[in-house]
């Protein structure tokens, strides 16, 4: 009798193959099911079609049916049979076991994947994390998971002081450049958790109710250890008592920017946060686009009109031509990487964005890194603050 030759596939002609944790998701449900739990009948051996079956069923369900393995025959003779290595020590009942924790995988992984079709993500995030307690460390269902979360979280949450703070989702952008200067480099792709970040940048009138606070309690909570017990004078250069009100801080340092930041139990943008917060997923140069268009002159910016557009993909201003801002943890991966060191080991710290005083254009790119002493106090530098969403 001729039997016909089997043959799998990873996909359809006009699908994109998924791929898991560096390799493609046909890959690893392939491996799962040539190490035994391809076994449907429990025979101790697996035929070409039980493997489909298993790969087929597998891809399918973890893939959101986006990709769906094919499998068939070829004319010819015989059967492709895979026996497992270890035949002889073969635990019938262990793989049954493992057969039903797939089977009540897929069962909370569907329910989860109709759940967040139809918006109910708290539903979704419950069922995903069922099914995550079948398979633990699944990196598909950790990645719903964050989504079901972040979509459980506002848009937009305000701090005591009312000011409003925009949610950053996470995952993959761009960060750095290959064309300017060393400092830049590399342009290469980062993930961030999820963050909320200020939509402005710290006023006056916001750092005035801090001073509050340090001329009635000190600074003993909230004090960077550098500083901590020094009589660190808070004050920025030129403070009028916060005249302009609404006008950026500027003219504090890194430590003032640190320890305003703690009081209102928020932080310093990660330097990784604060350029994907102004550049978004999609690698733009500046916060509103590629180019600088109508705003391009041949003498100097024109920063009222940069100022009108100077607006992130997540509604983020003053990015570009506001005021330079303090910045947190510096970004791994740069091809200068150290920071400068004083002669007391102070570190230097990181300082992002442009100012209304620019004058280069070259001053707006998402990318640009400055650094400076954290006792630096300069008239175009302020900050922004962020805070983890849990």
């Amino acid at each position: 009798m001729t039997v016909p030759r089997q043959i799998i596939t990873a996909g359809g002609r006009s699908e994109q193959a998924i791929e898991v944790a560096g390799h493609g998701l046909f890959t690893d449900m392939l491996v799962d099911g040539l190490s035994g739990l391809g076994d449907i009948d429990s025979d101790g051996i697996i035929t070409a079609s039980e493997l489909g079956q298993y790969v087929k069923k597998r891809v399918s369900v973890r893939s959101q049916f986006k990709q769906t393995p094919l499998y068939g025959n070829l004319n010819g003779e015989g059967d492709y049979v895979f026996l497992r290595q270890d035949i002889s020590s073969l635990n019938a009942d262990e793989l049954r076991r493992q057969a039903q924790k797939n089977e009540n995988y897929e069962k909370h992984y569907l329910s989860a994947m109709k759940a967040l079709e139809e918006n109910h993500w708290d539903k979704a995030k419950r069922e995903l994390q069922q099914a995550l307690a079948y398979r633990p460390g699944d990196p598909i269902v950790e990645a719903r998971i964050r989504l079901a979360e972040e979509m459980l979280l506002p848009k937009m949450r305000t701090d005591r002081l009312g000011k409003e703070m925009m949610l950053i989702p996470g995952g993959m952008f761009t960060i750095g450049s290959d064309v300017h200067n060393a400092q830049e480099r590399p342009r290469r792709s980062m993930s961030v958790p999820s963050f909320y970040i200020d939509r402005t940048e710290v006023s006056n009138f916001d750092y005035k109710e801090f001073l509050k606070y340090i001329r009635a309690a000190g600074d003993v909570l909230v004090a960077h250890p550098e500083v901590a017990g020094k009589g660190f004078n808070y004050l920025p250069i030129d403070w009028k008592d916060g005249s302009p009100l609404e006008d950026p801080v500027t003219g504090i340092s890194w430590y003032a920017a640190y320890a305003y930041a703690k009081w209102l139990d928020k932080r310093l943008p990660t330097e990784a946060e604060w350029e994907k917060a102004a550049r978004g997923e999609d690698g733009r140069i500046y916060p509103w686009g590629m180019e600088l268009r109508e705003e391009q002159t041949n003498i100097k910016p024109d920063i009222d009109i940069i100022a009108r557009k100077d607006i992130s993909p997540y509604k983020i201003n003053g990015m570009a031509a506001g005021v330079r801002e303090w910045v947190g943890e510096p970004a791994s991966g740069y091809e200068v990487s150290a920071l400068p060191i004083d002669s007391a080991g102070i570190i230097f710290r990181i300082v992002r964005g442009g100012s209304d005083r620019s004058e280069s254009f070259m001053s707006f790119r998402c990318s640009l890194r400055r650094t400076a002493h954290p006792d630096t106090r300069s008239k175009e530098t302020g900050f922004r603050c962020a805070m983890d969403p849990y």
